[in-house]
C-alpha cells in the first residue's frame, strides 16, 4: 500500500460492504480504493453489486412502475378540473372556480415539478379557446367582445393556477430545505406561502361566508324570528350568505301558511325583515294566485302552436287602495278565476309570421279559449317573436272589450304611427324594426 497506510485483504473485505452501501466513512473508502488498485481479488469484490443495492434498484424501479399510471390519473384529474372550473364561469356556482383554480395549480407542482408553469399555460389557452367558442356561438357578430371577455377571465384562471402552484412551491422549499445557512430563506418562503394561503382564504370567506359569522347569522336570526314570530309556527329554514352585501338572510316559513314565507336580514345582527311586503301587502299571496291560473291558462292555450313554448303568464294587479271592484286578496285564499281580483294576461307565442294581422288573430284565438273555460281579465298584453328572436312586435293596453269586438284587426291597423308613439296610456304597439310595418302597408314614419 501507499501513503504509509496499509490495509489487508481482509480488512478490505470487511470495509467493501460498508463501501458498496455508501454507509462507509470517506477515509475508509478511499483506504479501500487505494488497496483495490493493487490487489485483483479485492477490486472484483468491490465492483460486485452488494443485495441492499439490487434491493434499492427493485424499489426505485417498482415506484417508478407505479408513479406512471398516477402520473395519467392526475393528468385526467386536471383537464376534468381544468373543464369543470371554466364551464362554471357563467353559472350560479362560479364562486367554485376559486377553490378549483388553485387547486390545479397545487396538482400541477405534484406532476410536473420544475416545469410547473406548463399548467397555469395550458389553463390560460384552455379557458380562452373554450370561452371563445362559447361567446361566438352566442353572437359571432360581436367577436371582439367575445375575444374581450374569453380572455379576461382566461388571465384569471392563470392566475389562480399560478397562485396555487407558487403557494406550493413555497411550502415545499420551507419544509424541505436543510441548514441553518438557509434558514432565513426558508422562513421568507415560508411567510410568502402563508401570505398566499390567507388571501386565498380570504376571498373564499368574501365570496362563501365563514362558519363564526354563519353561526352568529344563523342563532340571531332565529332569536329574531321566534321573539317576533313565533306565534305565527315561523321557523327559519335556512340561512344563506350573500357576497355582493357581505350579509346573510334567513328564509322564514310559517307552518300554518302557505302565503306566509319571508327574509330577515342580517349584517353584523338583524337589520330587520319584509314580512309587511310579502305577507301583509299580500304579495306572496298575489304571486301564488298568479302562479296557480297561469297553470290553468297554459292548458287551455295546449294545441296552438304559437304558444305551445308555455311562457304565457297571469299576475294580479296591486292596487293601493283596492278599490273599483279590485280587493286586497286574503291570505291563503283559495283561487277561482271569478274572485274580486284584477288579473292580467301576458300572452307570449313564437311565429315565422310577424305581422299586426297574425298578432290580432292568435289574440282573437287566445281569448276564445279563455272564454271557453270562463276565465276573465281586466288587462291583456301580447308579445309576438320569431323562433330566433330576432324580430318582435308588442301590443300593449288593449281591452277584453276591444278584443271581444270582433274589431281588434281594424283596431290593430288604424293608426299604427299613433300607436307606437303613444306614451300617455292606451294602445301601445312596439316593433324591433320598421319592415314589420312597411311590409304591411300600414304606416310609413319618417
Amino acid at each position: 500500500m501507499t501513503d504509509g497506510k496499509e490495509v489487508s485483504c481482509e480488512v478490505c473485505m470487511d470495509l467493501i460492504p460498508l463501501v458498496r452501501d455508501g454507509a462507509a466513512s470517506e477515509e475508509s473508502r478511499e483506504l479501500v480504493e487505494r488497496h483495490a488498485e493493487g490487489c485483483e481479488a479485492c477490486r472484483v469484490l468491490l465492483r460486485e453489486e452488494s443485495p441492499a443495492v439490487l434491493e434499492r434498484e427493485r424499489d426505485r424501479e417498482l415506484i417508478k412502475r407505479l408513479k406512471r399510471p398516477l402520473f395519467w390519473i392526475g393528468v385526467v384529474l386536471m383537464v376534468i378540473g381544468a373543464a369543470v372550473g371554466t364551464a362554471y364561469t357563467y353559472s350560479t356556482v362560479s364562486g367554485y372556480s376559486l377553490i378549483i383554480m388553485p387547486l390545479l395549480g397545487v396538482l400541477g407542482t405534484m406532476l410536473f415539478g420544475k416545469h410547473w408553469w406548463w399548467m397555469p399555460v395550458g389553463q390560460l389557452l384552455f379557458s380562452g379557446v373554450w370561452l371563445l367558442i362559447y361567446h361566438l356561438i352566442q353572437d359571432v357578430s360581436r367577436w371582439w367582445a367575445a375575444v374581450l371577455a374569453a380572455g379576461i377571465y382566461a388571465l384569471l384562471y392563470a392566475l389562480l393556477v399560478t397562485a396555487g402552484a407558487l403557494m406550493a412551491l413555497l411550502l415545499r422549499y420551507t419544509f424541505r430545505r436543510r441548514g441553518a445557512a438557509e434558514k432565513l430563506r426558508r422562513m421568507a418562503a415560508g411567510m410568502l406561502a402563508g401570505g398566499i394561503l390567507t388571501g386565498w382564504v380570504v376571498v373564499l370567506c368574501w365570496y362563501f361566508g365563514n362558519p363564526v359569522s354563519y353561526y352568529m347569522a344563523k342563532q340571531d336570526v332565529e332569536r329574531y324570528v321566534d321573539w317576533n314570530y313565533g306565534a305565527l309556527g315561523c321557523t327559519v329554514e335556512e340561512v344563506v350568505y350573500c357576497p355582493m352585501t357581505w350579509s346573510y338572510e334567513g328564509r322564514v316559513a310559517s307552518a300554518f301558511s302557505r302565503d306566509t314565507h319571508f327574509t330577515v336580514y342580517w349584517r353584523n345582527g338583524v337589520e330587520g325583515d319584509n314580512y309587511d311586503v310579502l305577507v301583509l301587502n299580500r304579495y306572496n299571496t298575489r304571486e301564488r294566485l298568479g302562479q296557480e291560473y297561469t297553470a290553468l291558462v297554459r292548458a287551455a292555450l295546449s294545441g296552438v302552436p304559437e304558444y305551445e313554448k308555455g311562457r304565457t303568464t297571469v299576475s294580479v294587479f296591486e292596487e293601493q287602495d283596492y278599490s273599483d271592484g279590485n280587493q286586497k286578496p286574503e291570505l291563503d285564499a283559495v283561487f277561482d278565476p271569478q274572485m274580486p281580483c284584477k288579473f292580467a294576461l301576458e300572452l307570449r307565442a313564437t311565429s315565422d309570421t310577424i305581422t299586426p294581422q297574425n298578432a290580432a288573430r292568435l289574440i282573437e284565438k287566445a281569448a276564445e279559449r279563455m272564454e271557453q273555460n270562463g276565465y276573465g281579465f281586466t288587462h291583456y298584453s301580447f308579445y309576438l317573436e320569431n323562433p330566433s328572436g330576432e324580430r318582435n312586435l308588442t301590443v300593449d293596453g288593449f281591452t277584453a272589450e276591444q278584443v271581444q269586438s270582433g274589431r281588434l284587426r281594424e283596431i290593430l291597423l288604424e293608426d299604427w304611427e299613433k300607436a307606437l308613439h303613444n306614451s300617455q296610456g292606451g294602445l301601445y304597439i312596439g316593433v324591433s324594426d320598421l319592415a314589420i310595418l312597411e311590409q304591411n302597408g300600414t304606416a310609413q314614419l319618417s
